[in-house]
């Protein structure tokens, strides 16, 4: 901007005068030293948390921690006890379950006839009647055989004896085979309710 001859100075003259202060300011400042700056510095120039709490009076930054107030460490970290285990509660005992009991064995003691009383052990042993046929049928019909001759086509075979008839008195008269059953059905666990029923209602005593 140049202020020319003849043009109005009364107004332009102060522009002019400070348009060459604005100049002699800026050729100033290109020749002037710079003026150092330290908050310039990378931050991997500054010392951590710990070298400051070392170092005691240095300052400076400490990467976005809280810096100490003052000179003095940090008080140890006590620890807190352990908390107390509770050992709880003891378990109640535990109760063995010795399993369903049998039923009692004298239920049928008021049978007033033999056929009753061994009916009703029967009915309150179920399929133990089974297992003592088998090994009556074993005695008469196998070992020793003690019917097995009148029994041939019949009871050892695929039917039942006649009533009266030779194999019927045979079985009916085959003490040994009662016995033996009996001693072998106590043996079997399955079987042997059948005859502790009989025995403690005393069925055979009966009529």
């Amino acid at each position: 901007m140049h202020c020319e001859p003849g043009q109005q100075r009364t107004a332009r003259a102060p522009l002019c005068a400070l348009f060459g202060v604005a100049l002699a300011v800026g050729a100033w400042a290109c020749t002037a030293p710079a003026i150092p700056d330290d908050t310039l510095r990378p931050l991997d120039g500054y010392p951590t948390r710990s070298a400051k709490v070392d170092a005691g009076s240095q300052s400076g930054p400490s990467r976005g921690r809280t810096q100490p107030s003052d000179t003095q460490e940090d008080p140890p970290v006590v620890p807190e006890p352990a908390p107390a285990v509770d050992a709880g509660t003891e378990p109640p005992p535990v109760v063995v379950d010795a399993g369903t009991p049998p039923p009692p064995t004298n239920t049928c003691g008021g049978q007033t006839t033999a056929t009753a009383c061994f009916q009703c052990c029967e009915t309150n042993n179920p399929g133990t009647v089974n297992r003592w046929n088998n090994y009556f049928g074993q005695c008469a019909c196998e070992t020793p055989g003690v019917c097995a001759a009148q029994c041939a086509s019949s009871f050892c075979g695929v039917a039942a004896p006649a009533p009266g008839s030779a194999c019927d008195v045979c079985l009916s008269n085959a003490t040994t085979c009662f016995q033996q059953a009996d001693q072998r059905c106590l043996g079997d666990a399955l079987c042997a309710p059948l005859v502790q029923c009989d025995q403690a209602a005393q069925c055979a005593a009966k009529p």
